[in-house]
């Protein structure tokens, strides 16, 4: 039987072009794009799906073009004050700057005087950064370089991230207290589910609970250091990080407690869809677990829609709206083993479907024509 590439959801193409776009635009290959354009205004009778696949390969290329030269590094600035605003509070498994900030920098002051600037900072430090979330706030003095390992660079330009900073001594001070922030209360919601956790339970099980459940690592990074050569043995290094099959098991506890319940369809549907919600804002986010969250999503708003959703078409259309949303998810591993193993092992399951789905069909034929 063949692989059924004409079965193939047309979110599918959509997606083939988009990377298309996007791997043309990276390296800069701009005189092959033409290319898809002359194949498909020469083809005897050009298909609307074809004209969608070219729509997304000038999509792909425009986009990872604009965000590559709105992230460009900066220039180089020593003894440096910058006024910001917080964007993100993070800790590193370096134990010589345990804490990471996202800056966004509004202003700059060098030799020249204060200078209007935009562009987002991180700056690693041996202690945290006064401030809140969204908070704008002074500080310096910051020796600002970009960053020379290609790898790295390319890593900074996927989190939007210009520079960096690495002082050993920092002066902060606050310009503008925010009023009220989301982020902000989200982000001390988390610490603080964080803090009363280690308080309650054991250091070993608060590092587990913190790495499978949760999925901050990086603060017991030290406490799981023991258990990692026990899980490599066995090859199941892998489960220390959460992903998308830990919030597939959740899932599916969640939907056993709520079929013993005697609720309605809609009930039990929007439950587990808040609670899904609440647990993905009240934890660390990762790219497989992201993946695994957009999946959901679109097949639980075709279900409430009483829509057919096809397994291969929500894989392809949440590698679109990655893409879309940051083109350089494109170039690392991590997106790209979880979307190709993801869609073989959807493409696998829904070849063999399809392959007793015609053995059933001819089976019933031959029924028919013996009984006929």
């Amino acid at each position: 039987m063949p692989l059924l590439l004409f079965k193939l959801p047309s979110s599918f193409w959509w997606a083939l072009g988009l990377i298309s776009g996007i791997t043309l635009s990276h390296y800069h290959l701009w005189a092959l794009l033409p290319l898809p354009c002359l194949a498909y205004f020469f083809t005897k009778k050009p298909a609307p799906r074809g004209l969608s696949c070219l729509f997304f390969i000038f999509l792909g290329y425009t986009l990872y073009a604009y965000q590559a030269q709105s992230k460009l590094p900066v220039p180089v600035f020593k003894n440096a004050i910058v006024i910001g605003r917080i964007i993100d509070k993070s800790f590193t498994d370096s134990s010589f700057c345990k804490h990471r900030t996202r800056l966004d920098v509004s202003k700059i002051k060098t030799d020249h005087g204060w200078l209007p600037s935009s562009f987002s900072l991180y700056i690693y430090s041996r202690k945290r950064i006064y401030g809140r979330v969204q908070d704008t706030i002074e500080c310096g003095p910051l020796t600002i370089k970009r960053a020379t390992d290609e790898g790295f660079a390319l890593y900074l330009q996927r989190e939007g991230v210009c520079a960096t900073s690495f002082p050993q001594k920092i002066h902060c001070r606050l310009v503008q207290r925010s009023k009220f922030s989301f982020l902000n209360w989200l982000f001390w919601q988390r610490e603080l589910l964080q803090i009363k956790l280690r308080k309650k339970i054991s250091r070993k099980t608060f590092s587990l609970f913190s790495s499978l459940f949760i999925g901050n690592r990086k603060p017991v990074t030290t406490t799981l250091a023991p258990y990692k050569q026990h899980f490599k043995k066995w090859g199941i290094l892998h489960h220390l990080a959460r992903s998308g099959l830990h919030l597939v098991v959740f899932i599916m506890i969640w939907h056993y407690f709520l079929n013993i319940l005697p609720l309605s369809f809609i009930y039990k549907h929007a439950i587990i869809s808040f609670l899904i919600l609440f647990y993905f804002l009240f934890s660390w986010s990762s790219l497989s677990f992201l993946r695994a969250f957009i999946v959901y999503a679109l097949y639980k708003i075709g279900t409430l829609t009483h829509s057919k959703v096809h397994p291969l078409h929500t894989i392809c259309s949440a590698c679109l709206l990655l893409l879309i949303h940051n083109p350089f998810h494109l170039f690392f591993l991590d997106f790209q083993l979880s979307f190709l193993l993801s869609f073989f092992l959807l493409w696998i399951a829904h070849v063999d479907h399809q392959r007793n789905i015609s053995h059933h069909k001819s089976l019933a034929e031959k029924r028919a024509k013996t009984l006929s």
